[in-house]
């Protein structure tokens, strides 16, 4: 693998949840990243900023002769974000086809429900029979990213577990409340306003609090829920918060909880065990694969809530120290960081290209 010193990444933006692992990986590889928009109107209505890409040698819309140019190199790889899910880096991609480019993949799983569902199915097989034997290996995000790839028929040993890493924001744990948050965009994706009713309606699930950081569509039908009287359990809506607020949130609580109906990662989950905070998340959150072994948390059954109640009633009255706080935290440290995620990476590339025998296991899935 000693020939390989350049990865080239493309992505629709300069990902905030993937620029902590792209800077751990520059310490090895030269690296850059082309995009399409440095980020994305969702996000910058949302106030979002910008990473700190500066260790990264970054291309926005390049033209077609710097195009070109990254593939002079037949000993770079390139890594796109999806193979269709957009436009911009599907058009580096068939580029990256037709020089017979080294080539892997990082993406979500898809939702296949409904008749759109049918058709991403459908999609996805066609990609597979046009393109599996020129990708090299696929990063998937979550168990059902990874079985995704096995249902569109590549093989085993191309498909890798995949997530998103991000560093600690903080260095300690610390003292909890008897609170629940939540993080995200208030939409239906989310299931974040169901569940802030479900919450009122069972007297705070044995918690005081639900706080809510974030902002969305659902932003009105949540506010309306907020409860105002102390001596009763409260939605408190936090509005949009600096990471560092945020952090300082979710390393207070007792509990995170993300009630996803679709979530291909949710790297909030990361923050949540990061902080030393247990989490509680649906079948259908991909980072729900990090709540292993109990004591980081728990998954109940997507849109059941009914086992969710089950769920938070064993949490609400379960006692939490701080050593067990700790105990997260340090596995979050050894397992899901950016510093991790980049040698197992670099494991994979090992695998695949310099022919080692035994195939790479995910950190977090020792």
């Amino acid at each position: 693998m000693g020939e390989i010193q350049q990865i080239i990444f493309w992505q629709n933006i300069v990902s905030p949840h993937q620029i902590d692992f792209l800077k751990v990986l520059s310490n090895r590889f030269k690296i850059t990243l082309i995009v399409d928009n440095l980020i994305d109107a969702y996000r910058k209505k949302d106030g979002w900023q910008v990473p700190d890409y500066s260790q990264i040698e970054l291309y926005v819309q390049p033209n077609a002769e710097t195009i070109n140019s990254f593939f002079l190199n037949k000993d770079s790889i390139h890594i796109f974000s999806g193979i269709g899910a957009f436009k911009y880096v599907h058009k580096g991609f068939k580029i990256a086809i037709k020089y017979r480019a080294k080539i892997g993949v990082f993406s979500e799983p898809f939702v296949m429900r409904g008749i759109i569902g049918q058709l991403k199915f459908i999609r996805g097989i066609i990609h597979k029979i046009l393109y599996a034997k020129k990708i090299n290996f696929i990063c998937a995000t979550g168990d059902l990213g990874f079985q995704t790839y096995l249902n569109f028929g590549y093989k085993l040993e191309k498909i890798f577990h995949w997530g998103y890493f991000v560093n600690s924001k903080i260095s300690r744990v610390y003292k909890r409340e008897n609170s629940i948050v939540y993080v995200g965009r208030l939409n239906s994706n989310k299931n974040i306003a169901r569940f802030s009713s479900f919450f009122i309606q069972n007297k705070g699930l044995g918690f005081d609090k639900l706080f809510i950081v974030g902002d969305g569509e659902h932003k009105e039908e949540i506010n309306n829920l907020v409860n105002p009287n102390e001596n009763s359990c409260q939605v408190i809506l936090l509005g949009r918060l600096s990471s560092q607020e945020t952090y300082d949130v979710i390393s207070k609580s007792k509990l995170l909880i993300l009630p996803s109906t679709d979530d291909g990662w949710g790297v909030v989950v990361n923050e949540a065990l990061l902080s030393g905070t247990p989490v509680i998340a649906s079948s259908s959150v991909g980072a729900s694969v990090l709540l292993g072994e109990g004591y980081r948390g728990e998954i109940f059954q997507t849109n059941n809530f009914t086992n969710l109640k089950q769920v938070i009633d064993k949490w609400a009255i379960k006692k939490i120290s701080l050593a067990d706080n700790l105990r997260i935290k340090n596995w979050a440290d050894n397992n899901i960081s950016p510093e991790k995620a980049a040698s197992y990476f670099v494991d994979i590339i090992e695998f695949i290209y310099s022919k080692k025998e035994e195939s790479p296991v995910a950190p977090w899935r020792m």
